[in-house]
């Protein structure tokens, strides 16, 4: 998705992650996003049950943009998140998912 409209940083990259209680997983996830100011991180947590440990990993990540939300599943989660972007480009992946270390620079080209 492309969006072409003004924002306030130079933001290329807006990455949605549905979450709901697998914060091992989420953080090997988050892991494996760059730490780069181009790059925004959306977590949307569909009322995990554990909201302690979810802060405490979601807290060690600088981009990380925590969204809390009452139910509706992965997708309901998703679509909270595009509220959210400044990305001209919106990615997304699940909690379980993680990205190989060139993604970003193949992304780039």
């Amino acid at each position: 998705m492309n969006l072409d409209f003004e924002r306030k940083e130079e933001i290329n990259y807006s990455i949605i992650i549905p979450h709901k209680n697998s914060t091992v997983l989420l953080e090997r996830c988050l892991k494996s996003i760059p730490c780069r100011k181009d790059v925004q991180v959306i977590v949307v947590d569909d009322n995990s049950e554990n909201q302690e440990e979810l802060n405490a990993v979601v807290g060690g990540f600088s981009q990380v943009e925590l969204i809390l939300t009452q139910g509706g599943g992965a997708g309901h989660a998703r679509n909270e998140g595009l509220k959210y972007i400044r990305g001209k480009w919106v990615l997304f992946a699940d909690a379980d998912d993680f990205y190989n270390k060139n993604a970003f620079s193949i992304l780039d080209n």
